[in-house]
């Protein structure tokens, strides 16, 4: 077990308690209650009792600044579990930390088995985030929201930054929303359109996030919902309005805006215009009534329409982008909100291969060359958080931005691939880490783009002071079987057949982002049949590659990256191990050999079944699939 524990007893077993078992809060009913609901939906045995404390007692502070020499536990999301024949204690200074302490208990459980022991668990950094889209603002995307909120509280995340852009309603200006539908119902016509939109113009064209919302728009009543989940859960929420850059949102119904005139679809403002800012002010207005955020992310990132029309031409490119960072920070300010931006414009970056990048001048995919921005980190206020996403091009860059007193979190970060995690986080500046899905928010995409398997590899690195990068290893045993009890844990009571398989055939792996939108029809390989010994109907299960099998030859540990000519400072594991996770365990026979256990819901509970074959999509016709074996199993 990853967690800290120490001061073992004895190897006796305590018996977990039954929803009835008596289940007592000091001035903290908030998580007594979800402890409560947690225990009546999973069930459980033995009668000891459940007491959660609002105070550590100075006895359990002593013990650990003894056992750990890091000073008494002050961290408000810091917990105590101490577990013995008398009961299981739970221990926290807020709420939060108790809601911790509840989710580590549960984790426990799971295990089957409790040990009498001391348990104290305080985390590395303070912000443990993921960033994601809008989902759709249907019933299906609320419900997989509140999944996934299940799942970030299970691994004691504590934030959710959502990009809002074009997806929100805004009663000031409800020609966003009538310009985003029209915008993202044209870029999300095909899979792959909105990618080769980007590709086609001979300057560099921002990402497009046409995804997002579905394509739709959440109205604030909405939005209302998804707020509870949040603070049901713990969950922080960063609201992230795209601005400079990343702003086609904002000018599909304001072209007079746009710094590049006359094309269609601009992504950037004009800067010098003062009726950018109005807008802009408007939503962001809007933004600070509906979630009342400690902090908002701006965006900022992949500036590349800079000095353009006429106004702007008279300037400097640092001044521009230094200029329009300190006026919405100011305009933040007002109402007590924090700024953080993306850190690329800001860094004078070279990839590995001496290519530049972000801030230099360069000139990205071989296009238009974009002038040089990152004096602008002189320029900027410091008071800013910094996302610092260019931590994968090189180590030293994150000085530039200590050396102005900046705090700064990990942004797009993927701790499965992060090197010198333990000296990078230890500094006094670095404040968190955000995990990005790029993608569509339902849960198929997040498995797909290798989500599920990062939350689950950084809830370990920030968890545990003891863990490094050199440790992904181990790290990755522990991400396995974590991503198999969450799944688990997930699934609704009923009758499944487990079936453990493998496939010869092998297929590219692919994000899905910027209008690459997942469909399981474009991998399915075929279907399992059964047939019903007594009636002779068939069922047919399906088989589909990256979701819920692979092909044995995939690499589960971490490695150096030789992509691209090794352009990235960084690990990498095995993309096509991870999108298959969460969906599947994998296993190895005694050869060695690895297979992929998954779960179908029961097509027939209680008929006697036959495995007849599988048999292949009429796409893929030579496919072959080997299944180890498969059984029954019934969920309670």
């Amino acid at each position: 077990m990853l967690d800290h524990t120490f001061a073992k007893f004895s190897p006796e077993i305590i018996p977990f308690p039954a929803p009835d078992c008596p289940i007592e809060c000091a001035a903290l009913p908030q998580a007594g209650a979800m402890l409560h609901s947690k225990l009546a939906a999973k069930g459980g045995h033995g009668q000891s009792p459940i007491r959660l404390h609002d105070r550590i007692p100075l006895e359990i502070r002593q013990r650990i600044e003894y056992e750990t020499g890091e000073g008494m536990p002050t961290n408000p999301e810091s917990h105590v579990i101490c577990i013995d024949r008398g009961g299981i204690e739970l221990y926290a200074i807020s709420q939060r930390g108790l809601f911790y302490a509840v989710q580590t208990l549960l984790r426990l459980w799971e295990r089957e088995v409790l040990h009498p022991a001391l348990i104290y668990d305080c985390p590395v950094v303070s912000l443990r985030c993921l960033k994601i889209f809008l989902p759709a603002p249907t019933e299906d995307g609320l419900n997989n929201f509140r999944l996934l909120a299940g799942v970030l509280a299970r691994w004691r995340f504590n934030a959710v930054m959502i990009e809002l852009g074009g997806a929100m309603e805004y009663f000031s200006h409800p020609e966003i929303a009538e310009g985003w539908i029209e915008y993202a119902a044209f870029m999300n016509e095909y899979p792959g359109k909105a990618q080769a939109y980007q590709d086609k113009y001979d300057y560099e064209k921002n990402s497009i996030h046409a995804t997002n919302g579905g394509g739709l728009v959440w109205t604030q009543e909405q939005l209302k919902e998804l707020i509870d989940v949040c603070r049901e859960h713990f969950l922080e929420i960063i609201p992230e309005i795209p601005s400079l850059s990343h702003a086609d949102y904002l000018l599909t119904r304001h072209p007079e805006l746009a710094e590049r005139k006359g094309t269609p679809f601009p992504e950037v403002y004009c800067p010098s215009n003062p009726a950018s800012y109005r807008l802009l002010f408007d939503l962001i207005r809007e933004t600070i009534e509906l979630f009342h955020p400690r902090r908002i992310n701006i965006g900022h990132d992949e500036f590349y329409s800079i000095g353009l029309c006429e106004h702007c031409g008279k300037r400097r490119p640092e001044e521009i982008y230094a200029d329009d960072v300190n006026q919405i920070t100011n305009f933040l300010e007002q109402y007590g909100v924090g700024c953080m931006l993306a850190s690329d414009k800001l860094l004078p970056a070279r990839l590995v291969n001496g290519k530049p990048a972000g801030g230099s001048e360069c000139a990205p995919s071989g296009k238009n060359t974009v002038p040089a921005t990152h004096p602008a980190i002189n320029l900027v206020r410091n008071d800013i958080t910094i996302l610092h996403w260019y931590w994968c091009v090189d180590r030293k860059l994150e000085e530039l931005l200590f050396r102005r007193d900046f705090q700064i979190c990990f942004w797009n970060f993927t701790a499965s691939n992060f090197p010198e995690w333990k000296r990078r986080s230890s500094h006094p500046n670095v404040g968190g880490v955000v995990i990005s899905n790029w993608g569509a928010m339902d849960l198929p995409t997040l498995q797909r783009n290798g989500i599920f398997c990062e939350l689950a590899f950084t809830s370990a690195f920030c968890w545990n002071k003891s863990l490094d990068s050199t440790d992904n290893h181990r790290i990755v045993d522990f991400v396995i079987t974590e991503l198999d009890r969450c799944r688990r844990a997930m699934c609704e009571v009923g009758d499944y057949l487990v079936i453990e398989h493998h496939t010869d055939h092998n297929r590219k792996f692919k994000y899905y982002y910027d209008g690459n939108f997942f469909s399981e029809k474009d991998y399915l390989l075929g279907y399992h049949v059964f047939r019903d010994r007594g009636t002779g109907m068939e069922y047919l299960l399906p088989v589909i590659f990256g979701s819920n099998i692979t092909h044995p030859g995939v690499e589960p540990y971490s490695f150096e990256d030789t992509e691209h000519g090794r352009d990235f400072d960084q690990y990498r594991i095995d993309p096509q191990f991870q999108e298959v996770l969460f969906g599947t365990l994998p296993v190895r026979d005694e050869n060695g050999t690895l297979f992929f256990r998954c779960e179908y819901t029961h097509p027939a509970p209680g008929k006697e079944l036959k495995y007849m074959n599988f048999r292949p999509a009429s796409d893929y016709p030579e496919c072959r699939v080997t299944m180890r074996s498969w059984r029954e199993e019934k969920k309670s």
